[in-house]
């Protein structure tokens, strides 16, 4: 297991991203001075996998006065998006959702434009590609600050015009996206409710209807999740495995049968303080990448290549 950090120019961290583009793992996550609704700013780091470490962050947007916040990165197959939010107001719920295209001629972001989402919505993992071709769909999961329930929307370059593409049922939000095939598709979903668990939802029409509905054994504190399929079968989750009102422990688990039961799990972080808000990714090596929020101070890294992950599978399922 490799274990590093991404440079913070900031006193705090929070809610990072990963995407993998053009052979290279890129992060995101916003930093700020005290209060992460005031003043905060989107962030981008490249890992520099020969000498395992990140690039110090540049600042997209530096001449964006309002407060920025969940940024998420991902691509077309052809280009490099950012997403993010900028505050209206004081809080969350007057949030508005930007589109960044980065130009590659000029290695810098192009001007954000402001997407047709309406006040309110809000974004924290990256889109999906329905299947491979000419027909396929991206799918971003998004949710509503407001009223608490989570959404399905599909735009087509420059990603401004994001229209509705299906409706889940309230409660739920923050989902990660599972697409096994054009029809068979499930996202798992922190909870906004007293019971304090993982959600998960099926779909079987290729995510225009979500009629099956199900509550997992993973606890959820009222904390973000994510959620990656790896190989062979297997797929991973990280959350806080507490049902107390915390975020730590950081662990991760793995599943051979979407969840419905656990084959391993092991603690990445744990002790007091936050470790929060995960994002993951497999890039084209078969290399498990994790991002976190580290204590709200800065973004921890932490990497398993594939034997390490099928070495951790097998001993704690054996």
């Amino acid at each position: 297991m490799f274990s590093s950090f991404i440079p913070n120019p900031f006193p705090h961290a929070h809610s990072p991203s990963l995407c993998f583009y053009k052979g290279s793992v890129y992060g995101t996550f916003y930093g700020y001075n005290e209060e992460e609704t005031q003043e905060a700013k989107i962030l981008v780091s490249k890992f520099n996998q020969s000498l395992g470490k990140w690039t110090v962050p540049e600042v997209p947007f530096p001449h964006l006065s309002k407060s920025q916040g969940n940024p998420l990165l991902f691509t077309d197959g052809e280009k490099l998006y950012l997403l993010f939010v900028i505050l209206e107001g004081a809080y969350w719920n007057s949030a508005r959702v930007y589109c960044s295209c980065f130009n590659d001629f000029k290695s810098s972001w192009e001007e954000p434009l402001v997407t047709l989402f309406k006040k309110g919505m809000m974004i924290r993992h990256r889109p999906k590609m329905t299947m491979e071709g000419p027909q396929s769909q991206l799918l971003l999961p998004t949710y509503n600050e407001l009223d608490w329930q989570s959404f399905l929307h599909t735009s087509k370059p420059p990603f401004t015009d994001w229209q509705q593409f299906s409706e889940l049922s309230k409660g739920p939000i923050q989902g990660d996206l599972y697409i096994k095939n054009s029809n068979e598709m499930s996202i798992y979903l922190r909870t906004t409710e007293k019971d304090r668990a993982i959600h998960r939802m099926h779909s079987s029409d290729g995510g225009k209807t979500w009629p099956f509905h199900f509550k997992t054994t993973m606890p959820c504190p009222l904390s973000g999740i994510a959620f990656e399929n790896l190989y062979e079968g297997i797929q991973v989750m990280c959350y806080n495995d507490t049902t107390e009102h915390q975020r730590t422990p950081l662990t991760i688990a793995f599943s051979d049968d979407g969840f419905k039961s656990l084959k391993a799990k092991v603690n990445i972080e744990e002790g007091p303080g936050e470790f929060s808000y995960p994002s993951l990714l497999v890039d084209q090596a078969n290399i498990l990448h994790l991002l976190y929020t580290h204590q709200r101070i800065r973004i921890g890294h932490r990497s398993f290549n594939q034997s390490e992950v099928k070495s951790l599978f097998e001993q704690q399922n054996g």
